[in-house]
């Protein structure tokens, strides 16, 4: 496969792959998406904005080791 063709694969493939995903999403569902358990039985996952958060009490000296950027923004960005 040539450079050009591989540069160009790559892309189209994860365009692809988006596309498929946007088509399975249904917008009036609130976020869940409903999974198969192993025991046959279908249960439901909130992958919504608005689930409950597992959140924990601020340790002060694990904050002290967070960058100042990210300290100040108040947020960690996983992904851009």
């Amino acid at each position: 496969m040539s450079t050009i063709a591989r540069r160009i694969a790559a892309p189209a493939l994860g365009l692809a792959a988006a596309l498929v995903l946007v088509a399975c999403s249904n917008p009036s569902d609130g976020g869940t998406t409903e999974v198969a358990a192993t025991t046959g039985a279908r249960t439901k996952i909130n992958l919504s904005p608005d689930q409950k958060r597992i959140t924990a009490d601020k340790i002060d000296a694990i904050a002290a080791k967070v960058p100042a950027d990210i300290r100040k923004r108040g947020t960690l960005e996983i992904a851009r």
